[in-house]
């Protein structure tokens, strides 16, 4: 079937009962009107039929329709949309693929879509335009399961309330390049009160990371990423280039059972109010920080982490500033470039509990500029420094570290020490077999109670 009149649809179908099997649909010129339009109480089933557009739109399922389709083909080769969900239309999606198009799939306002085993390929302009896939409003919501994501450039987006639910997919090859007028929100983004969760999905070499903003949600579950991220001067890029990342007040990511590995920048990056809890999950290579939680000049933001592993970070493993709050449990950091924790900033405050540090680079454990660390029954050792309070020579950074029945041994410079107007306390715990047990500058106040 061939459309090219641009000023009606190619097919419209109102009808209860239509099906459509090993048909082909081109509609061959541009506009805002779709290749077929399916609306009012409409009711159609589609199978192994090839749908491509020139106009604006592929399919466009509206009002109380429903459009159930398998094996189809969906392109809109002239940046249009493959296929579209809105009203209270509904929808299931199995083995069908969208291949071309500025959008791929959009369900907005009351829409409710199913889908498996679906291929999105292609989807996107080359500076990020578009979305290949659109969720928007507090009743649409997707649900995709053993879906392929290659080589896109558009965002998968919720936005204003939607929910979207991706499992067991892959993603390979998604992400906009570095140019300058390149730009989007994330390979994956929940906003403004949207909800995204992941499970059991597999991420490797995308550019952009997943991000939560604006009092959105997201949860990923037994995920894996791996070589996550973009290195880039583009300043509207950089901050979705995280393999992980959250910002606003009332913002929240759940993780559990991750693996997320050779991050190119920040694997997990959470400030500006919003807040992490993450457990039972592992964090390798990152080539910035394992975590950053915080920065300057916005809300603090907290995170919680209870049997978390963080291993071979060329940054700081943790950097926590700006007064956000870091609580750690069962918890293990090896082999950082810098410190395993690093803690900065007038108000912001870490606890660790029943965790080890050990072989970083530079130092175990360091709060300053004012911040303040507590640990209690952990491990410090097989590092450079193992627990410091300030920076040397400069007084106006001194911090507080504060040691409970704490171990710091094995230390290849010392154990603890405490710079000029910083403090560090020990009480209980075990210090020994460092090269220096004990260090402290002129003016530093350090503490030792039995």
């Amino acid at each position: 079937i061939r459309g090219v009149d641009a000023q009606r649809p190619g097919m419209t179908i109102s009808g209860k009962k239509v099906a459509l099997e090993n048909v082909s649909i081109s509609f061959e010129t541009p506009g805002d009107f779709p290749a077929v339009q399916i609306w009012r109480d409409a009711n159609v089933e589609m199978t192994n039929c090839a749908i491509t557009t020139q106009s604006k739109f592929g399919v466009l399922v509206s009002e109380s329709a429903s459009l159930n389709t398998q094996g189809t083909e969906f392109r809109a080769v002239n940046a249009g949309c493959c296929l579209k969900y809105e009203g209270t239309a509904q929808g299931t999606l199995n083995r069908c693929s969208f291949l071309a198009g500025r959008w791929g799939v959009e369900a907005i306002n009351g829409a409710q879509v199913q889908g498996s085993n679906c291929t999105f390929r292609q989807i996107g302009l080359i500076n990020g335009g578009g979305l290949t896939l659109g969720i928007v409003g507090g009743r649409a919501s997707l649900t995709l399961d053993a879906c392929q994501f290659d080589g896109n450039t558009a965002t998968i987006t919720a936005d204003e309330g939607a929910v979207i639910h991706l499992t067991g997919s892959t993603f390979r090859n998604n992400g906009v390049t570095g140019e300058g007028q390149n730009t989007n929100l994330g390979m994956i983004c929940a906003q403004h009160g949207a909800k995204i969760s992941l499970k059991d999905d597999v991420f490797e070499e995308n550019r952009q990371g997943l991000v939560a903003l604006t009092g959105s949600s997201l949860t990923l579950e037994r995920i894996q990423m791996r070589r996550t991220g973009l290195v880039t001067d583009n300043q509207n890029l950089r901050s979705f280039c995280n393999a992980v990342g959250a910002n606003d007040q009332g913002t929240t990511v759940n993780v559990a059972g991750c693996t997320i590995s050779d991050s190119l920048n920040d694997s997990f990056n959470v400030s500006g109010g919003a807040s992490l809890k993450m457990v039972q999950t592992t964090i390798t290579n990152s080539n910035v920080s394992g975590l950053t939680l915080g920065f300057a000049n916005t809300a603090a933001s907290q995170a919680v982490l209870n049997n978390v592993h963080i291993t071979g970070a060329h940054n700081d493993a943790i950097f926590v500033n700006s007064g956000s709050q870091l609580e750690m449990q069962s918890c293990e950091v090896t082999g950082s470039d810098f410190a395993g924790i690093e803690s900065q900033d007038t108000g912001t405050q870490v606890k660790v509990v029943d965790s080890t540090i050990t072989g970083c680079k530079v130092m175990g454990l360091n709060a300053n500029i004012g911040a303040t660390i507590s640990a209690f029954g952990c491990t410090m050792e097989a590092t450079t420094r193992g627990a410091q309070a300030g920076l040397p020579g400069e007084p106006q950074k001194r911090g507080t570290v504060f040691l409970s029945n704490c171990t710091v041994r094995g230390n290849s410079v010392f154990g603890v020490g405490a710079c000029r107007g910083a403090t560090l306390a020990m009480k209980g715990g075990y210090l020994g077999g460092n090269q220096e047990n004990t260090w402290h500058e002129s003016g530093g106040n350090l503490q030792l109670e039995r």
